[in-house]
């Protein structure tokens, strides 16, 4: 039963499909019948060696400038001689390389057992790696069908056999996307809500209850109120108190004021980010809806969903920057302390104590009674839950932000090319329900944090965020590294601010290559 060849896709240039290979193969073929007198019947394997070594050496149009030395100088390929091993008189025989093609099919046909197909490519590639290695083992020798496995071995596990012209995937599923990594922006997103919580009071007004209550000040019996606020109390130690929370806080969020360990850089850039990303989608979802209105060609800028792309990828790729390491940990942690605080407001009792009908009212009251000011619990609960929602939806597409997939980043009612009195819809990235859910908490997150119109406009306009990296930076740079040249130029730079020199920036960039 003749061998069954086949192209191998591997590698091959974008839209060499089944058609054109088949053509391809024929047109190899005819060339070799015409031009060379060499028929494909009784030479089947010369045929598949020298279909091989053209696919090998990146000739894919048999009609193409150039095709015709790359065919003459496989088929001279395959008229060369290796030699065999001496035998009993010492004398070695030349072995053309047309009787080594046929050795190889007998050895890959054994090694494949009863599959019958090998790929052009395959073939000429492993004839070429015997046939370069006849010198030391030639056809007769013991340990040449080794030799073939191991050619086999290389074209398999080995890079695509040829190099494209075709840019390879950068980005998605398909590229090496680890800029941005979802767990970190939702361990982010659980830290921001944690903090505007914080703002609104709620530990600070559950400590201050469970101090009362300890206190007998509180008509709480040994119920289910007295036992919650007893181990509230007990396990204090055990919680990070209010100035490690705002470590966290001032690392993550970029929080002011927050006693911030000095290895490490406040994510100033959080806030900003974040506002632009919210601002740029809400007016591209306004400008939409006027366009849709007065049906508007005109097109600007924030308009383009890629604009929305853009500021996407910053705000994700920021939160994901600094999600790594601790924290996880830190968003877990004060996620259950703000549960284990709203199961504590809820109880029946403590309300009841306090004249109030929820957990909100309660700590408006304990608020205004014990710490003299009442907390903005809308502003607060809105940003926390409106906040986190957002990041959320930005971590769920978090491979949306920097992929070129060629779609739009939302649905999209273009002119049908067919009939312009009709529409076609083009599919985004992003489907309509999760784009609805985030223009709802879009809008509600400006509309507390006091953003209006004419800052969304401003704040919507492209800009350039400048570089940030995907992973945290350490060792050239850091405190304690042992780098004597970081050392050197820190001193220098601080002797320069402490003289009250202002450096300038060639003299930054001499002592601090990392920014060079």
């Amino acid at each position: 039963m003749p061998i069954d060849f086949y192209v191998d896709p591997r590698g091959l240039p974008a839209g060499f499909d089944k058609a054109k290979q088949d053509a391809f193969v024929a047109g190899v073929e005819s060339q070799l019948e015409g031009s060379f007198g060499l028929p494909k019947a009784g030479n089947e394997l010369v045929h598949a060696a020298i279909t091989g070594m053209l696919l090998l050496d990146e000739h894919f149009a048999p009609d193409a400038f150039g095709f015709g030395d790359g065919i003459q100088k496989a088929w001279k390929e395959t008229l060369g001689k290796t030699r065999s091993l001496p035998d009993a008189t010492g004398n070695r025989r030349d072995v053309p390389n047309r009787e080594i093609y046929d050795k190889v099919a007998q050895i890959i046909d054994r090694v494949n057992g009863r599959s019958r197909k090998i790929s052009y490519q395959q073939f000429a590639s492993v004839s070429r790696y015997v046939t370069a290695g006849a010198d030391e083992l030639p056809i007769d020798h013991e340990d040449f069908p080794s030799q073939v496995r191991i050619g086999l071995d290389r074209y398999v596990a080995g890079t695509p056999a040829f190099d494209s012209l075709s840019l390879p995937p950068l980005t998605g599923d398909a590229g090496s996307d680890v800029e941005i990594v979802e767990d970190n922006i939702r361990a982010v997103a659980a830290i921001y809500a944690a903090y505007q919580l914080e703002r609104m009071g709620v530990v600070r007004v559950v400590d201050r209850i469970s101090e009362l209550a300890i206190n007998g000040l509180l008509p709480f019996t040994a119920g289910a109120e007295g036992r919650a606020l007893d181990k509230w109390q007990w396990e204090a130690e055990d919680r990070p108190n209010e100035a490690a929370r705002y470590t966290v806080f001032g690392r993550v969020l970029g929080v002011a004021g927050a006693d911030v360990s000095k290895e490490v850089v406040p994510n100033k850039a959080f806030e900003p980010t974040l506002l632009r990303f919210v601002s740029g989608f809400v007016e591209h979802e306004r400008q939409f809806l006027v366009a849709n209105i007065v049906d508007s060609r005109r097109r600007a800028l924030t308009f383009n969903g890629e604009q929305v792309r853009r500021s996407g990828f910053d705000c994700a790729g920021n939160a994901s920057l600094y999600g790594w390491g601790g924290t996880h940990f830190a968003a877990r942690r004060g996620n259950a302390l703000i549960a284990e605080a709203l199961d504590i407001l809820k109880l029946p009792q403590v309300q009841k104590a306090f004249g109030v009908s929820n957990p909100w009212q309660v700590v408006e009251r304990v608020s205004a009674s014990e710490f003299g000011q009442s907390p903005n619990i809308v502003k607060y609960r809105t940003l926390a839950e409106s906040g986190k929602a957002i990041l959320d939806l930005v971590a769920k597409h978090s491979k949306v932000w920097s992929a070129n997939t060629g779609r739009p980043l939302f649905d999209e009612q273009v002119p049908d090319p067919a009939n312009s009195a009709r529409v076609v819809t083009i599919r985004g990235d992003i489907p309509p329900s999760d784009e609805a859910e985030l223009l709802r908490h879009a809008q509600a997150w400006l509309a507390v944090s006091g953003i209006g119109d004419e800052q969304v406009e401003k704040l919507s306009q492209p800009v350039d965020m400048g570089y940030a990296p995907s992973v945290p930076t350490f060792g050239a740079l850091a405190p304690g590294s042992g780098n004597g040249a970081a050392k050197e130029s820190l001193e220098k730079l601080q002797q320069m601010v402490a003289s009250g020199a202002t450096p300038t920036l060639d003299q930054l960039k001499q002592l601090l290559p990392a920014f060079q």
